[in-house]
């Protein structure tokens, strides 16, 4: 009977091994996708593009020379929905479409500005195949469709590029930021606070980056570039914060993880601060006479990282002065980007999702007309910075 029972065991665990999966796909049946574009079609249709990578071209030979062709290309279908739109793909298509390794998604301007970013959303969330930690960015003066057109001397894959052009340029300089598209879905449903997301605009000719002309050229005749943070009203685009404003809103929103600070020092002459570390807190605060008030505390600590003036870097107060410096141009980034979000009555800081933490009964009286409170909310910004480290060099070349 012990036998029987151990015959059986073996039995069921040779089945396990021999099973497979029964929905698997050969790759050779399949269009994988790299990059998805939104934008407005004619008479209320919908336009979906599809950066689709070309396997041949992508998978070098072994002495890693391309074939000639374009690494990816794009095709474009119009529907009354976008889900409709993306089924009928498939009539340009000889593979099913394969969308698991999506890098980017871009929303053209006119669709952001007009339709808004529920429409596209919507589709996103609800589809299966959909990952929601892929990034999103807003096509800048142009559709996504041109966007995706445009081929990278860089990546092979020209959708990967532009993420991480948004990523390292956010990252080093701090006048973008990543945005996902469940970070979007969150702020959207969030009470008190709207998105911001970065912005990738065409620099260039776009008839030669179609062609895919100059790739192999020092100098290409087309780029993508990270231009800006598109700011959105009710989901949808209203207007753009550019240079310091945006940089502003970074701070604001604990988005800086480094960055370059340049402050005047003795008439035309500059020095050059490299941020390390940044963090900001805000505080929802209710005033004796019951007015709101949002307190807000950067922290920013930095390198000396170039000195073109004259200055004794081994005497501490010259230090401390610089630290001044710095916090002044700091607080006035942040107050730019919190004059023109006010100006705008578009609260993209969450200083309403503040209130509404701290205060819920206020909230309820405040949430139908909050554009107007947040108009105007006093908002005072405190900025503390520290000078780590002054380089290898204590004193300036410049005597």
């Amino acid at each position: 009977m012990r036998w029987r029972k151990t015959q059986l065991l073996v039995l069921f665990f040779a089945t396990l091994l021999m099973s497979s999966c029964w929905d698997a796909s050969e790759l050779s049946d399949l269009s994988i996708i790299s990059g998805v574009g939104i934008d407005k079609g004619e008479n209320g249709t919908y336009k979906v593009s599809f950066q689709i990578i070309n396997p041949s071209e992508v998978s070098a030979d072994e002495d890693g020379v391309q074939q000639g062709s374009t690494s990816t290309v794009v095709i474009s279908s119009v529907g009354n929905s976008i889900f409709e739109a993306v089924r009928k793909a498939s009539e340009q298509l000889s593979r099913r479409i394969y969308s698991p390794h999506t890098n980017l998604v871009v929303i053209g301007e006119d669709f952001a500005r007009e339709e808004g970013l529920n429409k596209a959303l919507d589709w996103f969330e609800r589809d299966h195949a959909f990952r929601t930690n892929i990034p999103m960015v807003i096509a800048r003066g142009s559709t996504a469709e041109e966007v995706l057109l445009v081929q990278s001397p860089f990546e092979r894959i020209p959708a990967k590029k532009i993420d991480e052009a948004i990523k390292t340029s956010g990252a080093v300089w701090g006048e973008t930021k990543e945005v996902e598209i469940q970070d979007v879905i969150i702020n959207q449903l969030r009470m008190g606070r709207e998105n911001t997301i970065s912005g990738i605009k065409i620099v260039g000719d776009l008839s030669e980056a179609v062609e895919g002309e100059g790739l192999g050229k020092s100098k290409p005749p087309v780029i993508l570039q990270a231009a800006g943070m598109a700011m959105f009203r009710d989901g949808h685009l209203h207007s753009w914060l550019d240079h310091k404003a945006a940089r502003g809103t970074n701070w604001i929103d604990n988005a800086i993880e480094s960055t370059v600070v340049t402050l005047p020092c003795h008439n035309d002459e500059k020095i050059a601060i490299e941020i390390i570390q940044s963090n900001a807190q805000m505080e929802a605060k209710m005033t004796d006479q019951e007015t709101l008030e949002i307190n807000l505390t950067i922290f920013a600590e930095g390198n000396i990282g170039e000195v073109n003036c004259r200055v004794d870097l081994t005497v501490i107060e010259n230090i401390h002065k610089v630290e001044k410096q710095l916090e002044d141009e700091i607080r006035s980034e942040a107050l730019e980007a919190i004059q023109i979000s006010q100006e705008e009555q578009i609260d993209i800081f969450g200083f309403g999702e503040e209130v509404h933490r701290k205060y819920p009964d206020q909230w309820k009286m405040l949430k139908d007309q909050w554009n107007e409170h947040f108009a105007e909310l006093q908002v005072n910004v405190q900025v503390n910075t520290f000078i780590r480290r002054t380089g290898f060099r204590n004193n300036p070349f410049i005597e």
